[in-house]
């Protein structure tokens, strides 16, 4: 087993500001997860440069170019949102399942990002009915979460505690998305939009039931072996 701390600080954004004891804790792995981590976090670091609320001059004038003047325009941009929601979502949910242990939490991983593709088509396939570009906006918080996953990875020691937290955190963005569609599909209804309030309740229910799936798998096996560990 080695040490991944060195890999994961040359990896990091000194502009991230995370302190010395959060990269040098000594994260043990073998060299394929370790590899498979190091991976992981790098891949994040253009995502955790949105920390907070930073934004380029050129992002905020974009948004400025943006602004939203009716209620409809509201709920296409929510659907846009959804629709980066659920890309960062899908590459996310891939490297996490390479840092998993658990060949449950792994297979769970890996057909949820399936699901994730489905239902960014569903979006897509809305938006474009509306006649709405479906990349018009990011989600900044969807990044800011990704992010704190990413780091999340480095710090936690071994492969049962490192279980843990990945499910954890795979449990933080589900019940974001449980949010985002619960909102998304309310505007349609009220905009009467009946067949999009659908196809967004099937999302929406699609993603409860992923995370009561998470649920039973965190305190039937994982979270029993991360204590135990």
């Amino acid at each position: 087993m080695q040490a991944c701390s060195g890999a994961f600080s040359e990896a990091v954004d000194p502009d991230l500001n995370l302190g010395p004891g959060e990269l040098s804790r000594g994260v043990r792995l073998d060299d394929l997860q370790c590899a498979r981590a190091s991976e992981f976090y790098r891949n994040l670091q253009p995502l955790m440069r949105f920390k907070g609320l930073r934004q380029s001059s050129r992002a905020g004038e974009r948004i400025i170019a943006m602004q939203i003047s009716n209620f409809k325009d509201m709920y296409l941009a929510e659907l846009q949102e959804l629709v980066s929601t659920e890309a960062q979502l899908a590459e996310s949910l891939l490297q996490m399942a390479e840092v998993a242990s658990h060949p449950a939490l792994k297979e769970a991983l890996v057909r949820h990002r399936e699901q994730t593709e489905v239902q960014k088509e569903r979006l897509v396939s809305l938006l474009q009915k509306h006649g709405a570009d479906p990349t018009a906006h990011t989600d900044q918080a969807m990044q800011a979460l990704i992010g704190e996953t990413g780091k999340m990875v480095t710090m936690l020691k071994g492969n049962d505690l490192r279980d843990a937290g990945l499910i954890a955190s795979a449990q933080r963005l589900e019940h974001y998305e449980i949010a985002a569609y619960g909102t998304a599909a309310a505007l349609a209804g009220q905009l009467n939009l009946r067949d999009d309030q659908q196809t967004l309740h099937t999302s929406l229910e699609e993603e409860k039931q992923t995370d009561v799936l998470l649920t039973q798998l965190a305190k039937r096996e994982i979270n029993p072996h991360a204590v135990a560990a």
